[in-house]
């Protein structure tokens, strides 16, 4: 079991709280603010020997909780358009009304499963329209990686459309 210092115990007590107001109100979700909040703590407990010598270790603390707040911000409303695009792209059931909102909640499903690397570059094929080489650039990876994955991608949403669209006739 690891020592922890009385020193981060206090700091934790002390500033929880604070930082899960700034962390709900930054991404609107109790539960992933929650989320944020302990990363941000247990981040802050690899570095304690660095950042307890800060004079304000409280503003390193919010402003870690700030950033990742913000990002899963903006990763929700990302898969968000995400699933708004895949629905567009699919072929729509003729008179069939609800199709569309049910085909989106299923691709949502589908790209919340998919492995994290086919997700990444799905979406920022499809949300942020980056060409592969832009993608390729964001992670770190090369081009042709990323064809492969959104390959892959494509072919498990694309199996399991066919296998549902089945299995509605």
């Amino acid at each position: 079991m690891v020592e922890v210092p009385s020193s981060f115990d206090v700091f934790y007590e002390t500033h929880r709280k604070r930082a899960l107001r700034l962390a709900i109100a930054l991404c609107g979700e109790s539960a992933r603010g929650e989320e944020i909040v302990q990363d941000a703590f247990v981040s802050a407990f690899a570095a304690w020997a660095r950042i307890s010598d800060y004079d304000r270790p409280d503003a390193w603390l919010m402003r870690v909780v700030a950033n990742r707040s913000i990002s899963v911000r903006r990763r929700v409303r990302t898969e968000s358009k995400l699933v708004a695009r895949l629905a567009a792209l699919e072929p729509r059931l003729p008179g069939v009304p609800d199709a569309a909102s049910e085909d989106a909640m299923f691709i949502a499903q589908l790209v919340c499963i998919l492995p994290k690397r086919q997700a990444q570059c799905l979406a920022l094929r499809y949300v942020d329209e980056q060409s592969s080489d832009e993608i390729a650039a964001s992670l770190g990876i090369s081009a042709s990686t990323v064809r492969v994955h959104l390959h892959r991608a494509l072919q498990t949403i694309e199996a399991a459309m066919s296998r549902r669209q089945s299995a509605h006739e």
